[in-house]
């Protein structure tokens, strides 16, 4: 059985500022045509959800117009950037609430057939933030759990350097 993702990143959409929206509302009519299993998103849905509500919830709605299974991580442009190279928008819990009030949970795992998708808050990674500890022993438990499935790991920003 075959199971179709389409990978999209970087979108940055807004309302307010709306730059990017025509170059999504084009990939938007390719997946209706195209009709993929599950759309992810690996962060940066928004141009400045970090400080804007508005922007999230622009994005979250862009997206929820695909009318196909989506799941999405978010990105420096969502929640602040690492605390180790944040010059004006460090990923706080503030921050990081916000996104959880409009999107959900940041990091997620979804069961297709032969393969486990993990996705993960990149921006969590190192952190000062309690959640950091959390996602990690969410991400050892999906990989103890794996049950002779590929892994499939779905973030943002790098490991590491």
């Amino acid at each position: 059985m075959s199971f179709k993702i389409a990978l999209i990143s970087d979108t940055h959409l807004s309302r307010e500022k709306p730059f990017f929206v025509e170059n999504f509302l084009v990939v938007a009519e390719h997946l209706r045509q195209s009709r993929p299993d599950l759309v992810i998103n690996t962060g940066d849905v928004s141009l400045n959800g970090a400080d804007s509500a508005a922007d999230l919830e622009a994005a979250r709605q862009f997206h929820e117009a695909l009318e196909l299974p989506w799941l999405a991580i978010p990105g420096n442009h969502d929640v602040g950037d690492n605390q180790e190279v944040a010059r004006k928008q460090p990923a706080n819990a503030a921050r990081r609430e916000r996104w959880l009030g409009i999107f959900g949970q940041d990091w997620w795992m979804r069961d297709v057939p032969g393969w486990r998708l993990l996705g993960i808050n990149s921006l969590l990674l190192g952190s000062d933030l309690p959640e950091a500890a959390d996602q990690e022993r969410f991400v050892a438990e999906a990989v103890n759990g794996i049950d002779g499935r590929q892994l499939a790991l779905f973030l943002h920003k790098p490991l590491f350097h």
